[in-house]
């Protein structure tokens, strides 16, 4: 019996990789056909040029191997995964930053500056709590009313 478990773990873990690795083509033909894209339109801007046919012989090179064995573009994958690990950090810092500064800082100032306060706090109060009415609370036909 657990033999038979066994084989049905190794099948479904095949089955996994397979998954695995169609999503990874998929993603590594969606990456470099975007970089051939770029090689080409570059080497139509750059047309009587030499490097013009540099990009346009790339382009095609990439689209080969993107078409017939995609996998073997997979170092190249992770290296630019790599790198757009890093640039995300970075980006993520300096967006933060610069809404913060443009869009929160000045409206804290000049909030400040005008004396309006969100929260309707007086600072001379020793207490923020509001009393409510609990008249209302008292009678019980009102609990069987909800709307």
């Amino acid at each position: 019996m657990q033999e038979r478990n066994e084989e049905v773990f190794s099948l479904r873990k095949s089955r996994v990789d397979i998954i695995v690795s169609n999503y990874r083509v998929r993603d590594i033909r969606i990456t470099f056909a975007f970089f051939s894209f770029i090689l080409i339109v570059t080497s139509f801007r750059h047309y009587p040029s030499l490097l013009s046919y540099i990009f346009f012989i790339l382009a095609f090179i990439l689209i080969f191997f993107l078409t017939f064995v995609p996998l073997s573009l997979s170092p190249l994958f992770e290296r630019w995964l790599k790198i757009t690990r890093v640039i995300a950090k970075f980006n993520t810092k300096v967006l933060l930053f610069i809404s913060f500064v443009v869009i929160f800082l000045p409206t804290g100032l000049v909030r400040r500056l005008s004396g309006k306060d969100a929260m309707q706090r007086d600072i001379r109060a020793g207490s923020y709590w509001e009393h409510c009415d609990n008249d209302g609370l008292k009678d019980k036909s009102r609990y069987e009313k909800q709307f």
